[in-house]
C-alpha cells in the first residue's frame, strides 16, 4: 500500500512540472511607426540624407525603441521640386537591425517622411554695411556682416527670412580701389552647400567704403575693375552700326573684365555676370537668320553682386540670294528672234538665304547682277524649216554684296556662266 501512495505522488508531481513548462513565452509585437526629417524645407539638388531621419517604432507591450536613418537602410535622396518622399521601415525588411529581447519582427511597420523641395528665385540682403576696414595680416578688407539679413523668395511664391545657421555670406572687395566706394563681388550660399550667388539682389544705390585699416597699412595698388562687350564679325573686325550682314554671318560678342591699366580677361558667366532675360542660344556668338533673328535684337548683362547693367544690340539679319535655279525669258517682254538680248528680258527665279529650303523658287530683281553672253537671238527660221533650239548663257554674280563684292560663302558662281533654260524658236508660220 505504501508503495502505491509514493508511486501515485510522484506521478502527480511529474504532471505538475510538466504543466509548468509548457509555459507560452509573450512577445511585443511591432506595431507601429514614426519618422521625420531633421528639417521640413530643402532647396532643389540638396540631399535628404539617411542621417537626417530619425524614427520610433512602437511595440504592442507599449514600449518604443528609437533608429537612425542609417540602421533603417534609408537611401540618401536628393531633392527635386515639389513634395519628397521617402519610406522607412522596420520589420522583416530590416533583419541588420537587433529588437529588444523578448520581441518579434514578425510584423513589418513603414512610415513616410516628406519634405518640401524649393528652389530659390531670389534673394534680398538688407542691413547692409556702408563700410569696409583693410586687414594687413589677412591682405584684404573686411567688413562687419553679422547684422545682414537675408530674405528669400522661393518659386512657389514664399518668402522667408533665413536665421544665421541657415545661410553663409561673404563680399569680396579686391575691385574697390584705396579709399575707394564701390559694390563688392557677393557669394551667398543656403544650408551650406546651395550657392545661390547668382539670385543676390542689393539695393539699386548700395555702395560700401574701404577705408584703411588702423595701422595704416593698406593695400593701394588694388585697381578697380570695369566691364566692356565687345562685337566682332566672322573677319575679326568691330561691328559697325549701319552696316549691313547677311542671314548666315556670326556676330561674336565677348564680356572682358578690365583695370584701371587697361588690362582685361575673360568675364566668366555665372560668375562675373548673368544674362536678363533671353541669352544668346550660342555662348560667346550670334549667327544671323537663326530662330528667326530677322530684326535687330538687344542683350542685357547683369553683373553679379552689382546693380549695374551693360546692354549690346546684334544687327538686323538682311536676305540675299543663296542660289539661281533657273533663268527663262519673260512671258511680256522677252528677247525676240534675231535681236540683241539684254538680261532684263529674261526671269531670274532664285532661292533666298532667309529660305534656301523652299520648295519653289522666287523671281528676284535685285541682289544680283547679270550679263547675257552671245547676246544675240538666233533668226526665226523660215516657213517649212525646222524649229531651233535656243539656249542663252548669262554671267552672273549674287551672294552677300560686301564691300562691293558679292560673297556668298561658296554658294555664288561669281562670274562662272549659268545655262538658262532652253526655249524653241518656231518657224514663221504659212498663214
Amino acid at each position: 500500500m505504501k508503495k502505491v501512495f509514493i508511486g501515485v505522488l510522484a506521478a502527480l508531481m511529474l504532471v505538475a512540472f510538466t504543466a509548468c513548462d509548457n509555459t507560452t513565452p509573450t512577445y511585443k509585437v511591432p506595431i507601429s511607426m514614426t519618422a521625420q526629417a531633421s528639417k521640413a524645407d530643402y532647396l532643389v539638388g540638396e540631399t535628404l540624407a539617411a542621417e537626417d531621419i530619425t524614427a520610433t517604432v512602437y511595440y504592442s507591450d507599449g514600449s518604443s525603441q528609437a533608429f537612425t536613418g542609417v540602421e533603417l537602410g534609408v537611401a540618401d535622396k536628393t531633392i527635386v521640386a515639389g513634395v519628397n518622399n521617402a519610406s522607412v521601415e522596420f520589420g522583416l525588411g530590416n533583419a541588420a537591425v537587433t529588437a529588444p529581447s523578448g520581441s518579434s519582427k514578425s510584423n513589418n511597420v513603414t512610415a513616410v517622411v516628406s519634405v518640401m523641395g524649393y528652389s530659390v528665385d531670389s534673394a534680398v540682403l538688407a542691413d547692409l554695411p556702408t563700410t569696409a576696414v583693410w586687414d594687413s595680416e589677412e591682405n584684404k578688407a573686411t567688413a562687419d556682416l553679422s547684422s545682414v539679413s537675408v530674405t528669400v523668395s522661393y518659386n512657389n511664391g514664399t518668402t522667408r527670412v533665413m536665421t544665421e545657421d541657415e545661410f553663409s555670406l561673404s563680399f569680396d572687395m579686391t575691385s574697390i580701389g584705396a579709399g575707394d566706394k564701390g559694390v563688392p563681388a557677393v557669394e551667398l550660399k543656403l544650408f551650406g552647400t546651395s550657392d545661390i550667388s547668382g539670385k543676390v539682389k542689393l539695393p539699386a544705390d548700395y555702395e560700401i567704403t574701404v577705408s584703411e585699416g588702423a595701422d595704416g597699412n593698406f593695400d593701394d595698388t588694388r585697381t578697380p575693375i570695369t566691364y566692356e562687350i565687345v562685337l566682332t564679325d566672322e573677319a575679326g573686325n568691330p561691328v559697325e552700326a549701319g552696316k549691313t550682314y547677311y542671314f548666315g554671318q556670326k556676330i561674336s560678342y565677348a564680356i572682358n573684365k578690365v583695370d584701371a591699366d587697361g588690362d582685361d580677361e575673360p568675364a566668366a558667366k555665372d560668375t562675373d555676370y548673368v544674362f536678363v532675360g533671353t541669352a544668346p542660344v550660342t555662348e560667346g556668338s550670334v549667327t544671323l537668320g537663326a530662330d528667326n533673328l530677322k530684326a535687330p535684337v538687344t542683350y542685357t548683362v547683369a553683373f553679379l553682386g552689382s546693380a549695374n547693367t551693360m546692354s549690346f544690340t546684334i544687327p538686323q539679319a538682311e536676305d540675299y540670294i543663296a542660289s539661281i535655279d533657273r533663268i527663262v525669258p519673260k512671258t511680256s517682254g522677252g528677247p525676240s528672234p534675231n535681236t540683241t538680248a539684254s538680261a532684263a528680258q529674261y526671269d531670274f527665279y532664285a532661292k533666298m538665304a532667309s529660305d534656301p529650303d523652299a520648295a519653289e523658287a522666287v523671281i528676284v530683281t535685285t541682289g544680283f547682277s547679270a550679263q547675257i553672253i552671245d547676246s544675240k537671238v538666233p533668226a526665226q527660221p523660215a516657213t517649212g524649216e525646222q524649229p531651233i533650239e535656243y539656249t542663252p548663257k548669262f554671267e552672273v554674280k549674287f551672294g552677300m554684296l560686301i564691300d562691293g563684292v558679292y560673297s556668298s560663302n561658296g554658294n555664288s558662281n561669281n562670274g562662272q556662266p549659268i545655262t538658262a533654260q532652253a526655249y524653241t524658236i518656231q518657224p514663221v508660220s504659212s498663214n
